[in-house]
C-alpha cells in the first residue's frame, strides 16, 4: 500500500515538473517562430543512428542550429518526443473533425492563428520533447546528462512476511528520469528563438512567468 502511494506520489510530482515547458510554451510561442516543434521533417529526421543534419532541418534559428550541431544526441531525443506527441495528438483526437493533422505539415505548421488547437499542439510537443529528454538522461544515451538525482537511487524492503530473509536482499536500484535536464534543454531550445525576436506581449508574459515561478 504504501508502496503504490509513493508511486502515485512520484508520478504526480514528475506531471507537475513536465507543465512548466507547457506554461512557457502557452505563453510565449508564436507559431511562426515555433516552427521547429511542428515540422515533420525534424519528427523524423533520424536517418542513421549517429547521424543528425542539422542544416537541413527547416524553421530553426541560427542559434538553434548550434545547439543541434553541440548536441546531437538530445536532438535525437527530442525527435522521438516530438514523433510521440504527433502520435498522441491523433490518438487523443481521432474521433473530432481536427485531429492535429493539418497541424503537422511538411513544411511547418498550417494553423497560423493564436489557437486552442495551436496552444494545445505546442504544449503536447514540449511536453513529448521534455520527457523524451529525460528518459534519454536516464539511460545513458545523453553523455552531457545522467539520473534524475545525479546517481542510482536503491531502496532497501523489509523481508516479506512468512520468511526468514536479510533486508540487503531486498534491494532495488534503479536510474530516475532526469527530468530537471529534460525541461532545462528544451526551455534553451525554444529561447534561442526568443531571444531572436520578442515583442511586447512576449516581454509582458515573461513578467507574468517570473512571478509565477
Amino acid at each position: 500500500m504504501l508502496s503504490s502511494y509513493n508511486n502515485n506520489n512520484n508520478n504526480r510530482n514528475f506531471v507537475l515538473k513536465l507543465l512548466k515547458p507547457l506554461f512557457i510554451l502557452i505563453l510565449f510561442c508564436h507559431p511562426v517562430y515555433c516552427s521547429w516543434l511542428m515540422t515533420a521533417q525534424l519528427a523524423s529526421a533520424i536517418s542513421a543512428p549517429d547521424y543528425y543534419n542539422c542544416q537541413m532541418q527547416p524553421g530553426l534559428v541560427k542559434r538553434q542550429r548550434e545547439i543541434c550541431r553541440q548536441h546531437p544526441a538530445a536532438m535525437r531525443a527530442i525527435s522521438e518526443g516530438l514523433r510521440n506527441a504527433i502520435d498522441e495528438c491523433h490518438v487523443q483526437f481521432q474521433r473530432e473533425r481536427w485531429n492535429c493533422s493539418a497541424s503537422f505539415g511538411v513544411v511547418g505548421p498550417v494553423k497560423g492563428a493564436a489557437t486552442a488547437e495551436t496552444a494545445y499542439i505546442y504544449a503536447i510537443s514540449s511536453a513529448g520533447a521534455s520527457h523524451s529528454l529525460a528518459r534519454a538522461c536516464a539511460r545513458g544515451l545523453i553523455p552531457e546528462c545522467g539520473c534524475g538525482g545525479g546517481e542510482q537511487t536503491y531502496v532497501t524492503s523489509a523481508a516479506p512476511e512468512g520468511f526468514n530473509r536479510r533486508p540487503e536482499q531486498f534491494i532495488w536500484a534503479g536510474c530516475s528520469d532526469n527530468v530537471k535536464f529534460g525541461n532545462q534543454f528544451t526551455r534553451k531550445f525554444i529561447d534561442s528563438t526568443e531571444k531572436q525576436i520578442m515583442d511586447a506581449r512576449h516581454l509582458t508574459n515573461f513578467k507574468l512567468l517570473k512571478n509565477y515561478f
